[in-house]
Parts: structure tokens; C-alpha cells; sequence
């Protein structure tokens, strides 16, 4: 129901990335570079299970304007490990704005290794599997924004 100023204001600045990226619980400025650390417990107050080199992540804004931002997420610390691409897009609408959201698994450069043996198998079977995670991620991403703009 905001106006696109106030939702660009909230998707286009990096300190403003935890508001509605549920992966991110802090992202702050390093040099030139944005840090962003990933929660390490739930709501709850729970533990959660995490993998030491997947805590970090570098936050790079690859293009913003005209309403259109896209987010790149790396681990610096699992430098074979995929990357993650979010670009958000803004358009008036009646009462608001209307958001979409792309998102994407950008494939590491690591070992391959049996993966090669194994992969037109693999992704026939994996494929309905991949789509479905990558479907829950954008929902959240786009719930998360929802919520933070009311």
C-alpha cells in the first residue's frame, strides 16, 4: 500500500537489507564493501544450525535506477559456493506500488568433481525440487517487504 519512493527507499539501501531479507540479520559498512552477517538464532531464541562459512556474506548493489535495483550476495568465506541474485522491480499501481521480485542461484566456480558423471541425472530429478526452494525464497523476500512497508 506505499508509495514506490517509500519502497525504493527501503530496497535500494543496503543498511536497510535486514528490514525484509529474513537470511540477514545485520548488514553494515566495511571500507568500501557492505558485510552482511546471517542470523544465528529463531524468533524463539533457539540456536540455529549454520555453517561457519556461510555466515558472511558481501552485499554488492550491481545496478539501481529507474526503479529497479539488483542485489548480489556472496560468501567470502565458501569462495566455491553458489552466489545469490535478487532483483526487485517497482511499478505504481492502484492505492501503492507493485513489486516483483527475481531471484537466483548464481553456480559457484568449486570442484565439480562426480557431479559431472552424475548431473543430467541429477538435474531432471532435482529440477521440480530446485524450483519449489527457489519459489519459497522469493515469496519470503516479497513477504518481507510487504511487511516492513506496513
Amino acid at each position: 500500500p506505499s508509495p514506490p519512493s517509500e519502497v525504493w527507499a527501503l530496497v535500494s539501501d543496503a543498511a536497510r537489507l535486514p528490514e525484509w531479507d529474513p537470511t540477514l540479520e545485520t548488514v553494515t559498512a566495511d571500507g568500501e564493501l557492505w558485510v552482511g552477517t546471517a542470523h544465528t538464532t529463531r524468533p524463539d531464541g533457539k540456536p540455529l544450525r549454520l555453517r561457519a562459512d556461510t555466515a558472511r556474506q558481501i552485499v554488492e548493489r550491481i545496478s539501481a535506477a529507474d526503479h529497479h535495483v539488483e542485489w548480489r550476495f556472496t560468501f567470502p568465506d565458501a569462495p566455491g559456493a553458489n552466489q545469490r541474485s535478487v532483483i526487485v522491480t517497482l511499478e505504481e499501481a492502484a492505492g501503492g506500488s507493485q513489486v516483483t521480485v527475481d531471484f537466483a542461484w548464481i553456480r559457484g566456480s568449486g570442484p565439480r568433481g562426480l557431479r559431472r558423471v552424475v548431473a543430467p541425472l541429477a538435474r531432471l530429478v532435482a529440477r521440480p525440487v530446485v524450483g519449489i526452494a527457489l519459489w519459497f525464497q522469493v515469496v519470503n523476500l516479497a513477504s518481507g517487504i510487504s511487511r516492513a512497508m506496513r
